[in-house]
């Protein structure tokens, strides 16, 4: 409906039935698509129409009849810094720029068209107190956030928020082109020449990457260790750090008392069993009574010993 002409919501549904959509072309004729695929407005061809736009530097001038005013708007893509460590998943985002006002010629209109455009201004500046100290600054901020133009000075920038990095960057991860690795490179081609004398050898297993092919946020890459973690036989690999385990300051005596106690014990455990056996293999009573005092000597001479090292510990 031109010249502001509106409907009531009772005519509306007639109207656009009946008089809006009765001259208008099938789309799938004109594009040539296949008839037995029923949506053309699929996510893959939007995604490919917004990289198309991108890589072409397209840019399409936008009139507003109701506000009076002009911009023009960029498909700009993702830089891969924002991407790995800002954590900015959004492919695209739009540009706004060169603003500019054209009223209509017709009075009345241009008259209508001030008026919406003050009344969108008042709507968006009187939402909080202003800076008096720095006015300006803070309509371009406040523009800024609510996505407002009203200066030639200024641009705005909108994200596209349903086509996202969600696998990675590489192309092959999406059903649509993305802006990295969107195109094959250009392949090099090279000669090689058969060695006869020695034979050659040819790698066929890819060198060792620990970190998968797929996006990885910057702050969890430190965590992926650089080096593999078993053999190919499924042995753990003992890393190096792991020989220094337990030699703090803090663990030291409890580590020299474990090496006495279990040195003393191996020595304890040598001595006693020559006792024994002494004891077994005589068949004198003297010779025995003589052993065993041995043995009850030498137990109480490894009880004083145990007391004064445990003393000594600090």
């Amino acid at each position: 409906m031109s010249d502001f002409r509106r409907a009531c919501v009772l005519h509306q549904p007639l109207f656009f039935k009946n008089d809006v959509f009765t001259h208008i072309k099938n789309p799938k004729k004109d594009l040539n698509i296949d008839h037995e695929n029923i949506s053309i407005n699929s996510k893959a061809y939007h995604a490919n129409l917004l990289y198309t736009r991108w890589n072409s530097h397209r840019t399409k001038q936008i009139y507003s009849q109701r506000l009076g005013i002009s911009f023009d708007k960029m498909i700009h893509a993702r830089d891969r810094y924002s991407i790995t460590h800002l954590n900015n998943k959004h492919i695209y985002r739009k540009k706004l720029t060169n603003f500019s006002i054209e009223r209509s010629h017709n009075p009345r209109v241009s008259k209508a068209q001030e008026i919406h455009f003050d009344r969108a201004k008042r709507r968006i500046f009187h939402k909080k107190e202003h800076n008096l100290l720095d006015l300006e600054h803070h309509k371009i901020a406040t523009a800024q956030r609510y996505r407002f133009m009203f200066t030639k000075s200024q641009f705005v920038l909108r994200l596209i928020k349903h086509l996202l990095y969600n696998h990675g960057l590489h192309h092959r991860n999406y059903k649509f082109w993305t802006p990295f690795f969107g195109r094959s490179g250009k392949r090099i081609r090279t000669t090689t020449f058969d060695d006869t004398s020695s034979p050659v050898l040819n790698s066929t297993v890819a060198p060792y990457n620990l970190i998968p092919n797929m996006f990885i946020p910057y702050k969890y890459r430190n965590i992926i260790p650089k080096e593999p973690l078993y053999t190919d036989e499924g042995v753990y690999i003992v890393p190096e750090d792991a020989i220094l385990h337990g030699t703090s300051f803090n663990r030291v005596n409890i580590r020299k008392y474990t090496a006495f106690t279990l040195t003393n014990g191996d020595h304890f455990h040598y001595e006693m069993t020559e006792f024994k056996d002494q004891y077994l293999e005589s068949d004198d009573d003297n010779t025995k009574s003589r052993i065993d005092m041995q043995m009850n000597n030498f137990s109480a001479q490894f009880k004083d010993i145990f007391k004064r090292h445990i003393a000594n510990i600090p």
